[in-house]
Parts: C-alpha cells; sequence; structure tokens
C-alpha cells in the first residue's frame, strides 16, 4: 500500500521543526486499514526522530497481557494434567476390565458371547467415568456461575 503525502507532510515538518507535541491522526478514504510498517517508515522520512505510530486505545490493551500469558500457561498445565488423567483412567479401566475378565470367564463360557463382557465392561468402565464426566459438569457450572452471573466472564 502507498501512502501519500498531502498538506500534512508540511504540518508535520513545522511541528517536529518547533519542537511541540503533536498527533495526528491518518484515515483510508475507503475506510480500510492502514499498514502500520508504512507509517513507520514514513514517520521516520518525515520526523528526525521518528514518531510513535499506534492505534487508538491500545495502550489500555497492554494491561491485560500478563494475565493472558499466565492464563495460557494455566490452559497448558491444564491440558497436560487431563492428558495424565485421561492415560491414568484408561490404564485403571483396562486393569479393573482384565480383573473382571478371569472372573467372567467360566459364565462366558456357559452363555456362549461376548455379552457378558460387554455388560461388565460397560457397567465396571463406562459408568463410572460417565457419572464422574456429568458430576464433573455439574460442579463447574456451580463454580462458575458466580462469575458469569451478570453476562460477562
Amino acid at each position: 500500500m502507498d501512502i501519500h503525502r498531502t498538506g500534512t507532510d508540511a504540518l508535520a515538518r513545522r511541528a517536529a521543526s518547533s519542537g511541540e507535541n503533536a498527533t495526528f491522526a491518518i484515515l483510508r478514504r475507503d475506510g480500510g486499514a492502514l499498514s502500520v510498517p508504512a507509517l513507520k517508515e514514513l514517520s521516520f522520512e518525515v520526523f528526525p526522530r521518528g514518531a510513535r505510530v499506534g492505534a487508538p486505545g491500545e495502550d489500555q490493551m497492554i494491561a491485560g497481557i500478563p494475565n493472558r500469558d499466565q492464563g495460557r500457561w494455566s490452559t497448558l498445565l491444564g491440558v497436560l494434567g487431563i492428558a495424565v488423567l485421561t492415560v491414568t483412567a484408561g490404564l485403571s479401566g483396562m486393569a479393573e476390565f482384565l480383573r473382571h475378565g478371569r472372573a467372567l470367564a467360566p459364565l462366558s463360557v456357559l452363555t456362549g458371547g461376548l455379552r457378558v463382557f460387554r455388560t461388565s465392561a460397560a457397567w465396571s468402565v463406562l459408568a463410572p467415568l460417565a457419572l464422574a464426566g456429568i458430576a464433573g459438569s455439574v460442579i463447574a457450572a456451580g463454580l462458575a456461575a458466580p462469575v458469569t452471573a451478570d453476562g460477562t466472564s
């Protein structure tokens, strides 16, 4: 994108030579976004020591950056913790199923199918996981309710 210099160029040179602080708002006629690198390049051409180029209100957004970065650490550690819990629950479920499998082997011979194994797996592995998921969702919703009560978080 090419930035055209007009009457603001002479105004900027006059402000730079007098040493006063001046603020300029640069807009595009079509309302599109401006190229910040091109504006910085232009400011170093016009002003002897350059100028600060930024969007309106960006100073207020800087305060949230440490919280955002700390939130990323919390997310990373939370994902790692859930991955460890998932592997642990899977290994525990397999061990439980193998333990029940030895006890159910004579019964499965008598019934002649895998239905006993599937029912046992559903009750010993799937039911506790589903119950823990439902209880966790209810508790999480209860803990988050005061934070999101007014619709903002």
